[in-house]
């Protein structure tokens, strides 16, 4: 820490006022005491003048021009390349979602007979609000239940219920995911939660009476083929009963059908939150569904 030294400073102008009237006055009694000689010569050679003092600056101009002290003595100097904190988690940030579902074919096969594993892509508008280490995820996305023909019967239904399924169903979801946050490294946390919202499907469901060809095995999905059509090619696969031929359109609830018009989205899950610019937030999770098994990634920019 430089120290200011005030005596000095005030020595310095106190010994020049003191010297200067003083060697003019040494002067002026050597030319009155030291007789003619000394007045001609006076008269004659000019007195040597006193040498003037540069001024100093005053003790108050030194300190205002002292650079400023940090508490441990060393001086402060600027710090240009400061920059604001990029890991306060962003209140409020809007973006893109993506999610990926499996329905395992195990897990359709507690309801029916065949089937196969189906994979559902979803994307959609997010917006995330947080408050402290909770933040709410407000979503509309659109998940695609896709699935090549393939044959399924009820897991209570007769061998000749068997029937070629296909599916372009697709569904608009409304859900809020509610997650708490724990902190693992700057910018990086683990997030565990939940979700819950409401689908609402449309698209087509189609269905076609199956037959076994002479030779396969019953109760195997990749032998059934489709029924030509009433009592053909078998009159015992491909009978009356209903009119599920040439790729029948199942209606939905609303008009008498089985196909489901609505369906509840309940999810536990769990994953990773990183934020690496202020502006910037970015998440993985994984987690169980009422659809299935998913995973989620998401980008987001906070407002």
């Amino acid at each position: 820490m430089r120290v200011v030294k005030r005596v000095p400073w005030v020595a310095c102008f106190v010994a020049s006022a003191w010297l200067i009237p003083s060697t003019r006055a040494a002067a002026q009694d050597k030319a009155g005491w030291g007789g003619e000689e000394a007045a001609e010569k006076s008269d004659d050679e000019p007195s040597p003048e006193a040498p003037e003092v540069a001024a100093e600056p005053s003790p108050a101009a030194a300190e205002s021009n002292a650079e400023p002290a940090a508490p441990d003595g060393t001086l402060d100097a600027p710090n240009d390349s400061a920059e604001p904190s990029n890991t306060k988690p962003a209140p409020r940030a809007l973006g893109l979602r993506y999610r990926g579902i499996i329905i395992p074919q195990a897990v359709l096969n507690w309801f029916v007979d065949g089937g196969e594993t189906v994979y559902v892509n979803a994307i959609g508008p997010e917006l995330a609000v947080r408050n402290d280490n909770v933040e709410y995820i407000f979503s509309a996305w659109v998940a695609f239940y896709g699935m090549n023909p393939v044959a399924i019967k009820g897991s209570s239904d007769a061998e000749e219920a068997w029937e070629i399924v296909e599916s372009d169903i697709k569904s608009v979801y409304l859900t809020v995911d509610y997650l708490w946050h724990s902190s693992l490294a700057t910018g990086l946390e683990l997030s565990y939660g939940g979700g819950a919202g409401i689908g609402f499907l449309f698209g087509d469901l189609n269905r076609t009476q199956a037959t076994l060809p002479a030779g396969s095995s019953p109760g195997d999905a990749d032998a059934y083929v489709p029924c030509d059509g009433v009592n053909a090619p078998s009159r015992d696969y491909c009978d009356d009963i209903n009119q599920h031929y040439d790729g029948y359109g199942e209606p939905n609830w609303f008009h008498g059908g089985t196909k489901p018009a609505l369906f509840p989205w309940l999810a536990a899950q769990a994953g990773l939150r990183y934020q690496p610019h202020e502006k910037v937030v970015m998440r993985l999770d994984l987690g169980l569904g009422s659809s299935g098994l998913f995973f989620g990634l998401g980008a987001d920019y906070a407002l």
